[in-house]
């Protein structure tokens, strides 16, 4: 695996569309999988805190409802280049090159993640891309050492 970069062919996050996940399928803990995550600011791209350009964005976050695909590329921290290993507060877009977007909030240092246990935790934007990725699956097993 690439930092920043989780495949989208293993659709191994917790939401697909037309399919039902049980809790039994969430063998990497429902406190330690990512359900939902923030992107604020749709549909004007920000990057880093700024308007950059208003209604030239479309769509969610990272997770494809029609193809089940969970994706994270991540930016450099300009918020411009992807991927990168800066996965929390850089853009709510694209990047150039990127097929993912990451995190995106307004809140100073990082984003909200709702949790399958029902948990919101604020997630920092120093988090390692490895760690956030690790959270999107549901059951690669990966350990996960600081979640903050």
């Amino acid at each position: 695996m690439v930092a920043g970069t989780v495949s989208g062919s293993s659709r191994s996050g917790a939401l697909s569309a037309n399919a039902k996940t049980p809790i039994a399928a969430l063998t990497d803990g429902t406190s330690n999988t990512v359900l939902l995550g923030e992107i604020a600011g749709k549909n004007d791209m920000w990057a880093q805190g700024k308007k950059v350009s208003a209604n030239t964005e479309q769509g969610g976050g990272w997770g494809d409802p029609f193809s089940g695909e969970n994706w994270l590329s991540g930016s450099d921290t300009t918020g411009t280049v992807s991927p990168g290993t800066c996965v929390i507060g850089c853009t709510n877009s694209e990047p150039l090159g990127s097929t993912g977007r990451g995190l995106y909030s307004f809140h100073s240092g990082g984003a909200n993640v709702l949790l399958c246990d029902g948990s919101v935790r604020f997630m920092s934007s120093s988090v390692a891309a490895s760690t956030l990725c690790f959270m999107i699956t549901k059951s690669n097993g990966e350990v996960i050492t600081d979640a903050n």
